[in-house]
Formats: C-alpha cells, structure tokens, sequence
C-alpha cells in the first residue's frame, strides 16, 4: 500500500525546468493553495493570456526523508510543500505546468502532453482555501480528526478539479486521499465553492484500477419491428468495484418499450426497462462488483422503431464524463 501513496506522490509532483520567483515573502513559510494558485497562474498568464486552470494538487507526508516534504510539527494543517497546477491555453489544448513550493517561488513549470488537458473543465467558483478544507475534515470527516490527533495520518494526497475523484456534479471540489499507518486509506470529497462535505469514508484502493484508469465506451444502434434485438459485448480488462449502464432512446414511437438485460462474465443477469418510451428518455443500472471479463449487454425492442444510444462506464480514482450525461453517475451514486 505504501507504494500506492509514493505513486501518488510522483504524480503530484513535475521534473520540468523552471525557475524561482518572488511574488511572496520566502519568509511567510507553508502558503496555502489560494496562495500558490496566484503565484501560479501568473506564470500561466505570461504563457497564454486568458490562460484557465484545470488541476490543482498537493501533498503532505511526514516522511522527513522525502524532499521537500512538510516538517511533522506543520503535518496536516493544509500548507503543502508543493503545488502542481494544470493550466489550458484560451481556445486549444495546449496545457501548461507550474509547480510552487510552500516558500511561494516557482519551481518548475513548462509545457506538458495535451492529452492531460483534454475534456477537463476549467475550474471556476474555487473559494475554500486548503486550510480551511483541512478545518472542515476536522469538524465533520469520518474519523479525520481522531486519526490526526493520534499521529496515525501519513500522507494527504490533495486534488482539486470538476471531476475531482468521480465528483461530477459540474462544480469544483476538493478530494483528499488520506493515507493511514498500516495501509488503510480514507476518501474525503468537499465542495470548493462552499465547503460542504460530500463524501467521507474508507476507501477500497485497487492499484491496477488506479493505472488502467477506469473504462468507459459507447454503442448507437437501430431496432425495427423485424429486427427487435441487439447484443453488445463490453471486455473490462480488470476488475472494478462497479460498472453502470446508461440506455437512451433517441428516437421512438408512442407505445415502444425498450429494455436492458445485462450479463456478467460469472452469468449474473440485470434488467431495466423504458416504458413508455419517449425520445430523450433513459435508464440506467448499477452493478457491482465488476468482475473482469465480457459483458453482454442486449437491447430488445416492443414496438415500432427506436434508435438508441448505450453507454457504460466503471468506477475509478477518476471517472472520465460522457458527452450525453454519463453512466458514471449511477455507478458513484
């Protein structure tokens, strides 16, 4: 478990040149995220004018032995020793890297793949400040504040985003992965824009999931009086703690019914159903867990005509969002 939290720490950080700067007093020691966001985004903007933010990320370790790491008499209270924010260029994909560290100066910061820009929505409405999402983890996370106390916390794994660990309800939030001594790990997700906790509790970390990334697809298909019925299989490459199923019907006649069996690689059947069928309706199912392996996934038709669209999607660490509404917010619900 331990090397999980050292790859997240990897990915919090960049090995791109940069250089230092001096927007805040190097004295003022541990800024905050809203602190290293202005450094940051001066930078972005001198880059590409209008430039918008995408991911801002951030860890605290007590593991002294780790450089740049956070001191364990400042452990835990919300000033990061380094931040990493994703920027986006006005009108393309070209993104952009600035890391600062907890003296304010810029410490690396350059161009990075497009790929990691691409379908991420800019950050707007960002107003809790890292410290003060550390104050609403002490006052209502699951636990959060005993484990602290105690000393039990080793790394905080912080993330900002509009997709911030599967939260898509298209607002910013906070999602803090807390890793415990012994291996455990806990989840906290809270609204950046009001400081509402979304979510807490522990979290089951699956390492393969976390470097496959989660799996998502699309199918659009026609059914007809005289061809009633189709199959689409669905290979998940590894096992997922849930997998959901979005059927939409695009076009209908009045009095079609349109229904959703879905069969699992161990033979488990589900069902949902559309009735009455209108265009723009759909239905959505849930199944968990989500063994490795083909699904099958039939769509039959009791009616006229119906042209459809059939999505999936499985849970992960991030959750990609679907152009028509997603599956994914059935699976994380």
């Amino acid at each position: 478990m331990r090397s999980a939290a050292l790859f997240l720490l990897f990915l919090a950080s960049t090995s791109l040149p940069g250089c230092l700067d001096d927007l805040l007093d190097p004295e003022d020691a541990g800024v905050t995220a809203l602190d290293a966001w202005r450094v940051a985004d001066a930078r972005a903007q001198a880059w590409s004018p209008g430039a918008m933010l995408l991911v801002a990320e951030a860890v605290e370790s007590r593991d002294e032995s780790m450089e740049g790491q956070a001191d364990a008499e400042h452990f835990g209270d919300g000033r990061a020793q380094r931040y990493t924010f994703l920027f986006r260029g006005p009108g393309t994909d070209d993104a952009w890297n600035v890391t600062v560290g907890g003296d304010g100066r810029v410490v690396d910061e350059g161009p990075v793949d497009a790929e990691r820009a691409e379908g991420r929505e800019p950050v707007t409405g960002w107003r809790v400040d890292s410290t003060e999402l550390v104050e609403v983890l002490r006052r209502e996370a699951d636990g959060f504040a005993q484990r602290s106390e105690a000393g039990m916390v080793e790394d905080l794994f912080y993330l900002l985003g509009t997709d911030a660990f599967g939260w898509e309800d298209g607002g910013v939030a906070w999602a803090v992965l807390e890793l415990v001594g012994g291996g455990d790990l806990h989840l906290h997700v809270v609204s950046a824009s009001n400081g509402t906790l979304l979510r807490s509790g522990p979290f089951a970390f699956n390492f393969d999931i976390f470097l496959h990334g989660a799996e998502s697809g699309s199918f659009e298909g026609t059914l007809t009086a005289t061809d009633p019925a189709a199959e689409h299989d669905v290979t998940l490459e590894v096992e997922h703690e849930a997998v959901g199923f979005r059927l939409a019907a695009d076009t209908a006649f009045p009095g079609d019914v349109l229904t959703l069996n879905v069969t699992g690689p161990d033979g488990t059947h589900h069902e949902a159903t559309l009735e009455p069928l209108v265009p723009g309706d759909d239905v959505g199912l849930r199944v968990d867990p989500a063994p490795q392996g083909t699904w099958t996934a039939r769509v039959e038709l009791d009616g006229v005509a119906v042209a459809y669209t059939l999505e999936y999607c499985t849970t992960g660490l991030r959750i990609d969002v679907s152009p028509l509404g997603s599956p994914c917010d059935r699976v994380n619900a």
